[in-house]
């Protein structure tokens, strides 16, 4: 495969061989194994070159309980195997927000998964991996928007999930092709983390008022591990922050990671990835607080490469000084006031030249990907798309995105008091719902953590209006589609090509950098 393989020594893959086979029977943890072994462990599972096989055995009462109660995102009991490991007395629920919402309403089955290895039992973990999210590939036709996303970071070098395609079977029976994603939490932590660290707390950017702009966004963030009563670290973040003024950058880096927030902000500029800080949400990425230092770590790349709902593609050309859509800069302090230190903004640049580098063969990249996962993609007997829709979402077409309608150069804002705008015009001319005063869009709620499509107008179940009666289908959120009788939740199939839109917005990108 063409993608960055981390290597590990013959002796250590020796040394490990038995705990890759027995690792579920017993905690793996700091006191008894070093991050290097539980790293290799993840390498171990997730694989690049490979499709992994994970069946689900679950209760018939229990499976169809989880599916008709989804939006509850309870846990069941099941057990799991995964290669030749089986693991007992497991837990898994649905996750997601609206792409929750919009299964649930539709008449699909094909929700994404938290499995929790050790909800049951104490200490268990699948080779060091305490939880795993199984991603569906909800407004994906590519089925390789997240998975690109996260090879791009690695490129940099950035600390990301590890990533592996999969075929879910739930009781002996194939239920669908998914991407298999190593959860953040504390496996991901003890991972990544300095073993030297003795004070160690993961937040998570929980709702759409994690901006860091003030103390006040500091209530968009979730505690996910560690204690912290305070909040002290991440006030103290908030302020050097603030302290960045004309250029002068201050104590910024004795308390952040500047150099990963860099790289991962110029990988959301190159794949347009909106469903993030860049974007009018500012969530979907987590903070690692290591002895009162922050990391930057990204989260969920689904609605990349031009697929975020309220952009499908209008974002092609984007400001490299200012990468931000819809959103005034002044909303989202760690870009404004990084980029205006010269040098970190020339460090900003060359990482978006190694990422142009590493895009020169996206066609390539896209192809060598298809050829491994098309077969599967063809069985899957609950996409939410057809195999044709799947192989125009890899190819590039005769389409110029630039046209695309409210493309506004990828961030500049053009009504609204505070600055952000919700990609509609005003004057409802084009026949969708008008903007509302401050910006937001009227169907996202404040809770809208997954970075999924927004929820309906008012917080309604999107697919649940409450005169419902005459038995017809519900409107779907954004544009989509119900599903097709019969078939799995087929989408509407205008999601933006993810050749298309990424070697058009290169090519805006080199002409900034030249």
């Amino acid at each position: 495969m063409f993608f960055r393989k981390k290597l590990i020594a013959s002796a250590m893959i020796l040394a490990m061989s038995t705990s890759l086979l027995t690792g579920y029977s017993k905690s793996i943890n700091n006191s008894t194994n070093s991050t290097n072994a539980t790293e290799m462990a993840y390498n171990g599972l997730f694989k690049e070159d490979e499709v992994m096989d994970i069946k689900i055995e679950i209760s018939e009462d229990d499976w169809n309980d989880m599916k008709e109660n989804a939006i509850d995102e309870e846990y069941y009991s099941a057990n799991i195997t995964i290669g030749d490991t089986k693991i007992e007395n497991i837990g898994i629920r649905t996750k997601g927000f609206s792409s929750l919402q919009s299964v649930a309403s539709s008449d699909s089955d094909r929700y994404s998964f938290r499995v929790k290895f050790d909800k049951y039992v104490d200490g268990q973990n699948l080779n060091g991996l305490n939880e795993l999210v199984l991603n569906n590939n909800f407004q994906d036709p590519s089925y390789m928007r997240e998975y690109l996303s996260y090879k791009a970071l690695e490129e940099l070098g950035v600390d990301v999930p590890e990533t592996s395609y999969a075929n879910i079977y739930v009781n002996g029976e194939l239920f669908g092709f998914y991407l298999a994603v190593e959860a953040v939490d504390d496996s991901f932590v003890e991972r990544i983390a300095d073993s030297d660290s003795t004070d160690v707390k993961l937040y998570k950017a929980d709702g759409e008022n994690s901006t860091l702009v003030d103390e006040a966004s500091l209530s968009g963030f979730e505690l996910k591990s560690g204690e912290d009563d305070s909040m002290a670290g991440l006030k103290k973040l908030v302020s050097a922050i603030n302290s960045i003024e004309d250029g002068n950058k201050d104590d910024i880096e004795s308390v952040f990671d500047v150099d990963t927030f860099l790289k991962s902000i110029a990988v959301n500029t190159v794949v347009g990835n909106y469903d993030s800080y860049n974007g009018s949400k500012a969530h979907n990425y987590f903070l690692l607080e290591e002895d009162g230092v922050f990391k930057y770590i990204p989260w969920d790349f689904n609605m990349s490469f031009g697929g975020f709902s309220e952009d499908n593609g209008a974002s092609v050309t984007v400001s490299i000084d200012e990468p931000l859509y819809n959103v005034d800069s002044s909303k989202r302090p760690l870009i404004e006031k990084l980029l205006s230190v010269d040098e970190y903004k020339e460090k900003y640049y060359g990482y978006l030249k190694e990422l142009v580098n590493y895009f020169d063969d996206f066609e390539t990249q896209v192809n060598d990907l298809a050829t491994l996962i098309k077969p599967y993609v063809e069985n899957d007997p609950t996409a939410f798309y057809t195999i044709e829709q799947f192989e125009e979402n890899i190819v590039a077409s005769d389409t110029d995105l630039s046209t695309v309608k409210n493309n506004m150069n990828g961030n500049k804002p053009d009504n609204g008091d505070n600055g952000e705008n919700p990609g509609t015009p005003p004057d409802n001319t084009n026949g969708e719902p008008p903007a509302i005063p401050n910006g937001e869009n009227p169907g996202t709620p404040p809770d809208n953590a997954n970075g999924e499509a927004p929820a309906m107008p008012d917080g309604e179940n999107p697919g649940t209006p409450p005169d419902n009666a005459n038995g017809e289908a519900p409107t779907m959120p954004d544009g989509m589609e119900m599903p097709n009788k019969g078939g799995g939740m087929n989408l509407s199939g205008d999601v933006v090509s993810i050749m298309d839109y990424l070697q058009q917005r290169i090519e805006n990108i080199k002409t900034q950098l030249s």
